[in-house]
């Protein structure tokens, strides 16, 4: 490195390296040399790819990948990645940089959101009324009538204690809670037995209320009628209309008389009505309740029971009041006449859970994407861990002389074939003859230059590719070990580069488009490291900036400077520490700074 921002120093020495490889150097020589003379139209463009798709079984030998059924250079089309990611103009790679960001976070929602909507929210799933609606779908199916209702109940039903709802108990509980103390019909309690005693215990913890007691609460209820109810009815500030006494408060029949029919409560078998048709509770409902059946009475035990079971089910349900959700049930929309949406059996459909699934294949938690994973090449990301086995292992079984077939400098057919295409051995118009002895020396002379390389079994194309498979059958017979190391982390080098490639051709603007910035592009690049600093993750942003700085230049120290800057001050600001470097927003004043450039005056 010689820049500040540039391709990773180690990188760039391990790709130097790889091409030092005797058969990596000559097979490249070979293309070099066949494009020069397709250049000069002197050979033809057939020939050219056939030698570029020379198949050889052990691709780190020739520094080859095949991507949709084509073969590629490795190296040379990583070079070419990273130069467009991160060409000499700073300012197209801080563009490049945010652009990925970008992308990283807008994908990332999405992914997320298919997470959990599978994960989550998969487990739990019922109906897409279900989800939409927030779980009251289930709890009715006339949301605009029942909500209606339920707003005139008022307070009357607690959510917070709907583990209780159905008791009597409860009931005067409540009426004791929002009369602030007031409850109305003491006289009618402690004629059924109640005592003033009882009432001033009732509620505490540590008290126990026993049936009895439940009870004759109930029927003390029943007897509270006229002005007594009304004044009750006032605290809790319901204005059902229909209420005979106090007892039918606990009757879901009277405080919802036009939507109790359409209520649901949770089973077995999906949501199912509480009431039938004809007004009474479903069998399904019958026994679930059987003390609370003592106190009040089966059907009254039954329906509550089933109504609290159904709306526990509401997230959050016991942090809210009646009044404050009634009005929004009462407006809340189902998905009527989407046929197809109502079919649903999973949160996602089919096609949308293939495409977030074909989306998560970053290497963040739960297929996320980091900045890495879009321009992470740059920095040596993945590629630094896994060049070392595939120079190493490589460079051993060359070193073996397996492949002198290819690379002998005298007459390996790597050799043969540049000193061919450069007129060593005559004109590309022919006669091609001279060659060193070999399994092409049969066909001289060779009308012209593409003869001598297309000419079927001894042509040097042909030649070249049996005696590739040789060596790689040999590779793979004597060598099975380097050959199987070489390969895992050369998949990795070219998994690598094929996913940047994809996340890219999805950036919302082309790479290539990208053109020279400002200083105001940079500015704001460098005035965000205190973000950057804060992605820590692996493969982030701060791992991607430190991956491209060279570090033995002032400008290079000052970018890791003011990252490691921008981490201190996030952790002396959460110990409640200011430190000195923060000078905080412009103000005029902050032009006379004379006093603070002079030393302090002495007594």
């Amino acid at each position: 490195m010689t820049q500040p921002l540039a391709i990773n120093g180690n990188l760039v020495t391990f790709i130097a390296s790889y091409g030092n490889i005797s058969t990596v150097q000559s097979f490249g020589n070979v293309l070099t040399a066949a494009n020069t003379q397709v250049a000069a139209n002197a050979f033809s463009r057939a020939n050219e790819n056939a030698i570029g798709n020379l198949v050889c079984s052990y691709q780190p030998l020739l520094n080859q990948y095949t991507e949709a059924n084509v073969t590629y250079q490795y190296t040379t089309a990583l070079n070419a990645h990273m130069q467009s990611i991160l060409p000499n103009d700073y300012s197209i790679f801080v563009q490049v940089f945010d652009l990925a960001r970008g992308y990283c976070q807008q994908t990332n929602d999405a992914i997320a959101s298919a997470n959990r909507a599978n994960n989550y929210l998969g487990t739990t799933f019922t109906s897409m009324d279900d989800l939409v609606t927030g779980g009251f779908s289930s709890v009715s199916t006339d949301l605009p009538v029942f909500g209606l209702e339920l707003k005139k109940t008022g307070y009357t039903i607690d959510l917070q204690t709907l583990d209780s709802f159905g008791l009597p108990s409860r009931l005067l509980l409540n009426i004791k809670k929002q009369g602030q103390g007031f409850i109305g019909f003491e006289t009618e309690l402690l004629a059924v037995g109640v005592t003033a005693d009882t009432l001033k215990k009732i509620g505490r913890n540590g008290f126990e209320i026993t049936n009895t007691i439940e009870r004759n609460i109930f029927l003390a209820m029943q007897k509270v009628t006229g002005t007594g109810l009304k004044q009750i009815l006032t605290v809790l500030g319901c204005t059902v209309s229909n209420v005979v006494n106090l007892s039918q408060l606990l009757d879901l029949k009277v405080l919802l008389p036009l939507s109790y029919k359409s209520l649901l409560a949770p089973s077995s078998n999906g949501s199912v009505k509480i009431y039938t048709t004809d007004g009474s509770v479903a069998s399904q409902w019958s026994n679930i309740a059987p003390q609370l059946s003592i106190v009040t009475t089966p059907a009254l035990a039954s329906s509550n029971t089933a109504f609290a079971k159904s709306l526990k089910q509401i997230k959050g349900i016991n942090t809210k009041t009646v009044p404050k959700i009634a009005d929004v049930v009462a407006t809340l929309q189902i998905n009527t006449g989407l046929t197809q949406i109502n079919a649903l059996k999973s949160p996602l459909v089919p096609g949308a859970a293939n495409v977030f699934s074909g989306l998560g294949q970053g290497t963040g938690v739960g297929g996320t994407y980091v900045l890495g994973d879009v321009i992470g090449s740059v920095a040596g990301l993945v590629l630094n861990a896994n060049w070392p086995a595939v120079i190493g292992n490589t460079t051993s079984i060359v070193g073996t002389n397996v492949a002198n077939t290819l690379t002998n400098t005298t007459n390996g057919v790597f050799t043969v074939m540049v000193n061919t295409l450069n007129g060593t051995y005559g004109p590309p118009t022919g006669p091609i003859e001279g060659m060193p002895t070999g399994p092409w020396s049969s066909g001289e002379p060779y009308a012209n230059l593409n003869l001598a390389f297309s000419t079927a079994t001894t042509g040097l194309i042909a030649v070249a590719q049996t005696y590739i498979s040789n060596v790689t059958a040999n590779i793979s017979s004597q060598y099975s070990a380097q050959a199987a190391n070489g390969t895992a982390g050369w998949t990795k080098l070219v998994n690598k580069l094929i996913t940047e490639n994809q996340a890219i051709a999805n950036l919302p603007v082309p790479i290539s488009e990208i053109t020279h910035g400002t200083s105001t592009t940079m500015f704001s690049w460098v005035t965000s490291f205190s973000d950057y600093a804060k992605d820590t993750e692996a493969g982030g942003a701060k791992d991607v900036i430190l991956g491209v700085v060279d570090s033995t230049l002032l400008s290079g120290q000052s970018v890791i400077a003011t990252i490691r800057e921008s981490e201190n001050i996030a952790k002396l600001k959460s110990a409640g520490i200011q430190s000195d470097n923060q000078i905080g927003q412009y103000t005029p004043m902050m032009l006379n700074t004379a006093s603070f450039l002079t030393d302090p005056p002495t007594s």
